[in-house]
């Protein structure tokens, strides 16, 4: 979306699937992107960052990840964090999470725009994108609303469903 705004004549169309926003993706998001890292280098520094879930996993696929946190220290971490953490949350309680309304009206590329139908992608900002961009649409992908953070068995199954209309929809732009 955001190349699309500031280089709309390198992007034909947006394929958008689950778009965020609203207030609980905005502090799950939160937490999963830099609140859970700064609470670990609060508490352990930089072998406790390195520890977590994401950094480990990051670290299993590629070893040298590693240097360039313990390289860098905690104070730089927890800096990096910090700031990177007030961006985000200052774009968060936009309807779509990271673009203000204004710049949404002003894309113009065709998009379309698949809805979530649980917590951290709930249908909201989907509806939002789609009356505030021109050219969107929307098509609906799974219909039930399900209470949980994160729908994966639904959308693990829809995969086949997705993915047509991420193939049918640009095909047929092109033809108009």
């Amino acid at each position: 979306m955001l190349l699309a705004y500031h280089h709309p004549a390198a992007v034909k169309a947006l394929l958008l699937w689950r778009v965020t926003g609203g207030p609980f993706a905005a502090r799950r998001l939160a937490f999963n992107y830099y609140e859970q890292f700064l609470q670990a280098v609060e508490t352990g520094g930089i072998a406790a960052v390195l520890a977590t879930e994401h950094f480990a996993a990051v670290i299993a696929a590629k070893p040298v990840n590693a240097e360039t946190p313990r390289h860098l220290g905690a104070a730089a971490v927890t800096a990096a964090m910090r700031r990177w953490l007030a961006g985000f949350r200052a774009d968060r309680d936009f309807p779509v999470a990271g673009q203000a309304p204004e710049k949404k009206r002003t894309m113009t590329v065709p998009a379309l725009i698949i809805p979530g139908n649980d917590r951290v992608p709930p249908p909201e900002p989907v509806q939002a994108a789609h009356r505030l961009q021109a050219n969107a649409t929307c098509q609906t992908v799974l219909t039930e609303q399900v209470d949980a953070d994160v729908d994966f068995a639904g959308w693990d199954q829809a995969t086949g469903t997705l993915a047509a209309r991420f193939i049918d929809d640009p095909r047929a732009q092109e033809r108009r």
